[in-house]
């Protein structure tokens, strides 16, 4: 019986006032775009999936900084409360981002990524449109409690918000669709922990309207945030759904934003690491397989979150988008999870 996390890295995210250049529309504020396309939702977390052709972004392959115009896949809104980094331009505009979010930086004539909380004082960022730069005047330090926005590029997974070049949120559903592919090749029941924490991307994928519920009545729907805070048991957050046939077979357990800050992970470790332990027993005995979503390595809390899931996982599976910058920043997770071992 195997226990094996899903990793990926790239995830991050900007505010709502920030804009995109987009082919369709022009320069659009992303909060106001999201609302256009997928509706107003009072729940946490939405990942919508925008058909094909609907809407197309400015993008860079990050050899060698050409643009092209590339297809949005999915457009996220992300609940974030807690402390991000403000980024301010040369050119006047700013704006905040989750500290770990790749930015497009120019180094000895070079592009390579480099993370928010990894910015200087003159860094130089690829500036689109024109494959200018724009230098960073400021990086400081905020706390928000709000939402913040992010897409799903096609291609070289970045796009230009606010003039400039970022990394997109990619690997939505790698470890949910093989779930749902092992549960059918066995026809047994596989449990799918949704550590994402405060995403919740899989979960929209499972059952949408889980979220929506779970919102109007949280006591009736406890996720692994509950169970880890002791106000649920192992039995109460494994739901399942019959909304998808598909879908019948997967003990799903959802998750919630747990961390205020990395502090508050390190802080509770040892009783986390123990019902964590006690979780995959209990579900070892009813499931044939456990797969875990691990969260994106440059999200809200980032690869903190990992020394919490590698330990009691039996393997390790690094998802990644086909380009070089992304197969490098996963590096960090596979030597992790070597040291975890």
């Amino acid at each position: 019986m195997k226990v094996v996390t899903f990793g990926k890295i790239g995830g991050g995210c900007i505010d709502g006032d920030s804009t995109i250049l987009t082919k369709e529309h022009g320069n659009i504020v992303f909060k106001r775009f999201f609302e256009k396309m997928v509706g107003i939702f009072r729940h946490e977390v939405i990942v919508a999936v925008l058909p094909p052709g609907k809407l197309r972004v400015q993008s860079v392959n990050p050899k060698n900084g050409e643009p092209f115009w590339k297809e949005v896949r999915c457009i996220w809104r992300i609940p974030v409360k807690g402390e991000v980094c403000k980024v301010e331009l040369s050119n006047g505009n700013s704006l905040l981002t989750s500290s770990r979010h790749p930015f497009l930086v120019i180094q000895d004539s070079k592009l390579l990524y480099k993370k928010a909380y990894r910015l200087s004082k003159k860094d130089r960022l690829l500036s689109l449109p024109g494959r200018r730069s724009l230098e960073v005047v400021k990086i400081s330090r905020t706390i928000v409690d709000t939402y913040f926005y992010d897409l799903t590029v096609d291609g070289y997974n970045n796009y230009a918000s606010s003039g400039i070049v970022i990394h997109n949120t990619g690997c939505t559903s790698v470890s949910f669709n093989t779930a749902v592919w092992l549960s059918k090749l066995y026809n047994k029941r596989i449990a799918f922990i949704e550590a994402d924490f405060g995403r919740n991307s899989s979960e929209f994928l499972w059952d949408p309207l889980f979220l929506k519920a779970r919102e109007e009545n949280p006591d009736d729907y406890p996720t692994l945030r509950e169970y880890l805070n002791e106000s649920a048991k192992p039995w109460e957050i494994a739901h399942v759904s019959n909304r998808y046939p598909e879908y019948r077979n997967i003990a799903f357990i959802p998750a919630s934003q747990i961390f205020v800050s990395k502090k508050d992970l390190y802080k509770n470790y040892r009783s986390y690491e123990e019902k964590m332990r006690n979780l995959i027993e209990f579900l070892k005995s009813r499931c044939t397989m456990i797969i875990i979503d691990g969260p994106g390595g440059g999200g809200f809390s980032g690869m903190a979150d990992y020394y919490l899931l590698l330990p009691v996982s039996d393997a390790f599976i690094p998802v990644v988008e086909p380009n070089k910058p992304t197969i490098n920043a996963t590096q960090p997770l596979i030597d992790l999870s070597t040291l975890l071992k």
